[in-house]
């Protein structure tokens, strides 16, 4: 799980460049040298063998499970490494950074690979496949959304969504009602259940194939709980958008997409982005001016010295104040690490000075203006005359 400086290859520029020099004579490859030399010998050996179709047709066929496994066993690593707990935000950066290095080796030995098995084609007269490295980097996209899709907690945009229809469905009556039909629906009769006479669970057969349906299911994402490093979160987004996007920059390079398009990687993150993020960040926002506007200590006084000091002022702060503070204290930050969406949250960040500014303007002609109040007062007319 620790990325070095040249985690992402296979090989280091000075080594490819012997690698380069063996590809004309194969024989010099050592396996002992690493996988850079292994690739090598299994792509001469099966094309001297005329199989090399079947072993492309097989390796593609199988890459994704493949590389979804990667992503559910440096899972179960990070957290059976014990440098941080479980729920711990931080694994969840260590995750992201570990799965990306493997990925990016996976694809350097199939880049590897594609260039051995072109050249010993070529050699042996046999009969060609080609790896297609484009192919490969969309099954790794796929990876890492479902990475995203995990940890960024996508049911966030049909809670979103479904509030003001949840409302309007509150404003209805819900009275139950009785379907009539299944009275006159014809009932099956139940068969007699029939017991088995021997039982071959604890069988060698029996067991070697609970074995397989286990891995065929952790494979397929079957009915077992998926283990996550941290709880899904949309703020979550926060802590790997500078890495995501480093990322979706490489990919883009390596599929040498033209400018002005970008690859399906990209526009998922965006479209969670403007589909769930931000609208969790305007939830948040509303929710911390509803407070500071209605709560009942949102007029007291912050007397905690060491608040106060953290604050820089000298002064007693109102409990709203400092709320509303730390939200505009919170969307600077998501300025620094979200930047391509910095004007964005400038201008919430204006929004929300200009609402609180207001609430407390409405607060205190409620304070200095009786009058205005006092008229939806009978009693209080009633005094006057």
């Amino acid at each position: 799980l620790e990325t070095g400086s040249n985690s992402g290859n296979l090989l280091t520029p000075a080594e490819e460049d012997s690698w380069n020099l063996i590809l004309d004579n194969p024989e010099a490859a050592d396996p002992d040298q690493g996988p850079a030399h292994s690739i090598l010998i299994d792509m001469e050996c099966l094309a001297m063998l005329n199989r090399l179709p079947d072993a492309v047709e097989s390796l593609t066929g199988d890459l994704q499970n493949q590389l979804n496994q990667i992503l559910t066993r440096t899972t179960h690593q990070l957290i059976e490494s014990g440098k941080y707990p479980q729920g711990d935000k931080r694994l969840l950066t260590q995750l992201f950074s570990a799965v990306v290095s493997q990925l990016n080796r996976v694809v350097d030995a199939y880049r590897l690979a594609s260039k051995a098995g072109q050249r010993a084609v070529t050699r042996h007269k046999a009969d060609s496949a080609r790896l297609d490295l484009a192919e490969v980097w969309s099954k790794v996209q796929a990876v890492i959304q479902i990475l995203l899709t995990d940890y960024l907690d996508f049911k966030s945009s049909s809670t979103l969504g479904s509030i003001n229809v949840q409302q309007q469905n509150n404003n209805t009556f819900s009275e139950p009602t009785a379907d009539i039909n299944s009275y006159f629906v014809r009932r099956k009769t139940a068969r007699p259940k029939r017991s088995s006479l021997f039982r071959f669970d604890s069988s060698s057969t029996a067991l070697s194939m609970n074995d397989f349906m286990r891995e065929n299911n952790e494979e397929t994402g079957g009915v077992e709980e998926k283990l996550l490093v941290c709880d899904a979160n949309p703020h979550n987004i926060t802590l790997i958008f500078n890495q995501l996007i480093a990322f979706i920059q490489q990919i883009e390079k390596a599929l040498k997409c033209p400018v002005g398009s970008h690859c399906t990687l990209y526009a998922f993150l965006m479209d969670y982005i403007k589909d769930v993020f931000l609208g969790q960040i305007h939830v948040d926002i509303s929710n911390s001016l509803n407070s500071a506007s209605q709560s009942l200590d949102a007029w007291k006084s912050v007397t905690d010295s060491e608040l106060l000091r953290n604050l820089k002022v000298s002064r007693p702060l109102l409990q709203s104040t400092v709320n509303v503070w730390k939200s505009i204290q919170e969307l600077g930050e998501m300025m620094v690490t979200l930047p391509l969406y910095s004007t964005h949250f400038l201008t919430i960040m204006c929004n929300v000075l200009m609402q609180y500014k207001e609430i407390c303007g409405a607060a205190y002609r409620g304070l200095v203006q009786p009058d205005t109040e006092d008229k939806r007062i009978i009693s209080a007319q009633w005094a006057k005359d």
